[in-house]
Protein backbone atom coordinates (compact mmCIF):
# COMPACT_ATOMS: atom_id res chain seq x y z
CA UNK A 1 0.00 0.00 0.00
CA UNK A 2 2.79 2.40 0.94
CA UNK A 3 4.68 1.52 -2.26
CA UNK A 4 1.64 2.37 -4.42
CA UNK A 5 1.25 5.69 -2.67
CA UNK A 6 4.91 6.54 -3.26
CA UNK A 7 4.57 5.63 -6.93
CA UNK A 8 1.48 7.82 -7.26
CA UNK A 9 3.30 10.73 -5.61
CA UNK A 10 6.16 10.37 -8.09
CA UNK A 11 3.70 10.23 -11.00
CA UNK A 12 1.96 13.37 -9.78
CA UNK A 13 5.28 15.17 -9.38
CA UNK A 14 6.34 14.16 -12.91
CA UNK A 15 2.99 15.37 -14.30
CA UNK A 16 3.49 18.73 -12.60
CA UNK A 17 6.96 19.04 -14.12
CA UNK A 18 5.58 18.25 -17.57
CA UNK A 19 2.75 20.75 -17.11
CA UNK A 20 5.34 23.39 -16.26
CA UNK A 21 7.07 22.86 -19.63
CA UNK A 22 3.88 23.17 -21.69
CA UNK A 23 3.94 26.99 -22.11
CA UNK A 24 7.50 26.92 -23.49
CA UNK A 25 6.66 24.03 -25.82
CA UNK A 26 3.54 25.83 -27.02
CA UNK A 27 5.59 28.95 -27.71
CA UNK A 28 8.14 26.96 -29.74
CA UNK A 29 5.42 25.23 -31.77
CA UNK A 30 3.67 28.54 -32.45
CA UNK A 31 6.94 30.11 -33.63
CA UNK A 32 7.57 27.13 -35.93
CA UNK A 33 4.08 27.33 -37.43
CA UNK A 34 4.47 31.07 -38.01
CA UNK A 35 7.72 30.45 -39.90
CA UNK A 36 5.98 28.24 -42.47
CA UNK A 37 4.59 29.46 -45.77
CA UNK A 38 0.84 30.16 -45.70
CA UNK A 39 -1.08 27.31 -47.33
CA UNK A 40 -2.53 29.51 -50.07
CA UNK A 41 0.95 30.61 -51.26
CA UNK A 42 3.08 27.64 -50.20
CA UNK A 43 3.80 26.22 -53.65
CA UNK A 44 4.77 29.53 -55.22
CA UNK A 45 6.73 30.57 -52.12
CA UNK A 46 8.72 27.35 -52.01
CA UNK A 47 9.27 27.49 -55.77
CA UNK A 48 10.61 31.05 -55.52
CA UNK A 49 12.95 30.07 -52.67
CA UNK A 50 14.22 27.04 -54.60
CA UNK A 51 14.83 29.25 -57.64
CA UNK A 52 16.88 31.65 -55.54
CA UNK A 53 18.93 28.77 -54.10
CA UNK A 54 19.69 27.38 -57.53
CA UNK A 55 20.34 30.77 -59.14
CA UNK A 56 23.78 30.19 -60.53
CA UNK A 57 24.94 29.81 -64.13
CA UNK A 58 26.45 26.35 -63.56
CA UNK A 59 23.24 24.67 -62.38
CA UNK A 60 19.65 25.07 -63.56
CA UNK A 61 16.32 23.50 -62.72
CA UNK A 62 14.88 21.06 -65.24
CA UNK A 63 11.74 20.25 -63.30
CA UNK A 64 10.18 20.67 -59.87
CA UNK A 65 7.12 18.70 -58.83
CA UNK A 66 5.13 18.92 -55.63
CA UNK A 67 3.00 16.14 -54.20
CA UNK A 68 0.84 16.50 -51.13
CA UNK A 69 1.89 13.57 -48.94
CA UNK A 70 -0.14 13.91 -45.75
CA UNK A 71 -2.31 16.41 -44.04
CA UNK A 72 -2.77 16.53 -40.31
CA UNK A 73 -2.55 18.78 -37.28
CA UNK A 74 -3.29 21.80 -39.51
CA UNK A 75 -0.08 21.09 -41.46
CA UNK A 76 0.42 19.62 -44.92
CA UNK A 77 3.47 17.56 -45.74
CA UNK A 78 4.77 18.11 -49.26
CA UNK A 79 7.09 15.87 -51.21
CA UNK A 80 9.31 17.86 -53.55
CA UNK A 81 10.90 16.13 -56.52
CA UNK A 82 13.46 18.33 -58.23
CA UNK A 83 15.80 17.74 -61.14
CA UNK A 84 18.77 19.94 -61.85
CA UNK A 85 21.15 20.09 -64.75
CA UNK A 86 24.59 21.58 -65.08
CA UNK A 87 28.27 20.93 -65.09
CA UNK A 88 29.73 18.76 -62.38
CA UNK A 89 31.01 21.64 -60.30
CA UNK A 90 27.68 23.51 -60.36
CA UNK A 91 25.63 20.45 -59.41
CA UNK A 92 28.01 19.56 -56.58
CA UNK A 93 27.84 23.14 -55.29
CA UNK A 94 24.06 22.93 -55.42
CA UNK A 95 24.05 19.62 -53.52
CA UNK A 96 26.11 21.23 -50.76
CA UNK A 97 23.14 23.45 -49.86
CA UNK A 98 21.40 21.17 -47.35
CA UNK A 99 21.58 23.79 -44.60
CA UNK A 100 19.87 26.30 -46.86
CA UNK A 101 17.21 23.73 -47.81
CA UNK A 102 16.67 22.85 -44.17
CA UNK A 103 16.22 26.52 -43.31
CA UNK A 104 13.81 26.98 -46.21
CA UNK A 105 11.68 23.93 -45.53
CA UNK A 106 11.84 23.72 -41.76
CA UNK A 107 12.13 27.34 -40.70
Amino acid sequence: MMRNRDLLKKDIQRAREIRGHIPAIRKTVDAFEQSLFPENTAYSGINAELDSLAANPDCTWIAVAFKQARKGHDLTELEIDAQVSGDYRGVVRFLKLPAAFHQLLCG
